[in-house]
């Protein structure tokens, strides 16, 4: 095989066309379905745009040499190894930089889980990934000294410079550590929600696929290993531009999986809660209840946010949703008519006006 490009424009295209899918049905799901734009929203916003910068950067790794093989880039045009030398620096900074506005993406929506401890590992979690983003930073920032024999490294013949073998597998690990942290983060809570087995589960697994970054992380670690020795620098460079895309691009495509979840249950729900009858009947065509086996009720909404209804016992009727109900649509009808979950009555509906208080959020400590 001479070439590696078209297998990197293929690769690239397509999993950028993918994320980019999945940031546009995540907008729409939490602006339209749901109406409840948050911080993490617009964060998701952003990387769209930062997104396409990170896809010019491969394309121009692409035009200048990168997948095909040294030898070939150095006998029809020497001169682009300067360029991609330039064009890798670059990548270097905005890579971190794309991993640290992804991050921010999960940890901005784990803030919706309306839980003072939680919300402090979060806090935590996000100062973690401020100083390891400098830590990268840096460490590619002063790589050499003076940083010019990165790019001239003949005109620095006593430049010191740190090992490739640092600048590949510290930041890589920095990063895989603050990814496995991200993913760990959510599961107890999600774990101690009061819903069928059944239920936590999937919130689990839809919270939890940026697990699968992880792996990919790892392999990447694989393909670094044969870049960081430069046998073969712009072929290896075709390898980590595969790579790389695929990690980044399911990093957002796993940020946006809880609102892809609410964008196919709005298009494919078997039937609809009723917005009149049954609120001014008290009953929403639930079927399910369960409940809870003292522990605090903690109610779970389609926005993400864990709360507890005003004034519930440590033995509350939880509500466990079907997967043919419509949750987007009982979500606005909890927000209109304010449900009151007790132990005797079962589910009791109050006017929003004759109700000022609103849910009150608790710890997961408590559970």
């Amino acid at each position: 095989m001479d070439t590696l490009q078209p297998a990197c424009y293929g690769v690239a295209s397509f999993f950028f066309a993918l994320s980019s899918i999945s940031i546009c049905l995540r907008l729409y799901s939490r602006g339209f379905v749901l109406k409840s734009l948050g911080w993490d929203d617009w964060c998701m916003f952003t990387i769209f745009f930062f997104n396409c910068g990170q896809q010019a950067i491969l394309y121009y790794f692409l035009h200048f040499g990168g997948g095909l093989h040294t030898e070939a880039v150095l006998t029809a045009h020497p001169e682009w190894m300067e360029k991609l030398v330039f064009a890798l620096f670059a990548e270097e900074i905005y890579y971190v930089w794309m991993h640290f506005i992804i991050k921010m993406a999960f940890l901005l929506f784990y803030l919706r889980f309306a839980t003072k401890t939680f919300r402090k590992l979060v806090y935590c979690t996000i100062g973690l990934n401020v100083v390891f983003t400098l830590i990268q930073w840096l460490l590619y920032c002063l790589q050499c000294f003076p940083l010019d024999a990165f790019f001239h490294k003949a005109n620095h013949p006593g430049a010191k410079c740190l090992s490739n073998k640092i600048l590949a597998f510290v930041p890589a690990a920095l990063s895989i550590c603050t990814d496995i942290v991200i993913v760990v983060l959510p599961i107890r809570p999600l774990w101690t929600l009061q819903a069928t087995l059944r239920k936590r589960l999937e919130l689990i697994s839809i919270v939890c696929i940026g697990g699968i970054v992880v792996i990919i992380s790892i392999l990447r670690l694989l393909v670094l290993l044969e870049f960081q020795k430069f046998t073969d620098f712009t072929w290896s460079l075709g390898k980590i531009i595969i790579i790389s895309c695929v990690e980044l691009e399911t990093a957002i495509i796993a940020a946006n999986a809880p609102s892809l979840k609410i964008f196919f249950a709005h298009i494919f729900r078997s039937r609809t809660v009723s917005s009149s009858n049954d609120s001014q009947n008290g009953s929403f065509g639930l079927s399910q209840m369960k409940r809870g086996n003292g522990r605090t009720g903690y109610a779970f909404d389609v926005s993400g946010n864990f709360s507890r209804p005003k004034g519930a016992g440590r033995r509350d009727t939880v509500v466990v949703f079907n997967d043919d109900s419509s949750e987007e649509g009982l979500t606005r009808e909890i927000l209109k008519d304010r449900i009151v979950v007790t132990s005797e009555v079962g589910i009791e509906t109050r006017d929003a006006r004759s109700s000022r208080g609103d849910l009150v959020h608790d710890r997961f400590g408590e559970v």
